[in-house]
């Protein structure tokens, strides 16, 4: 499930979550959207 990323341009719910994860805390996080039409929504999740 792990390489679905890299085989299939898939993300997984674990490439998702680790990409949230915040181990150090930090008060801070640059986070990049992609695809058109979402940067809005992503946004509104991040704050």
């Amino acid at each position: 499930m792990l390489d679905w990323k890299y085989r299939y341009g898939l993300r997984t719910p674990i490439n998702t979550v680790a990409r949230a994860l915040n181990p150090a805390n930090a008060p801070f996080a640059l986070r990049g959207s992609f695809h058109p039409g979402f940067q809005e929504l992503h946004a509104k999740l991040n704050r």
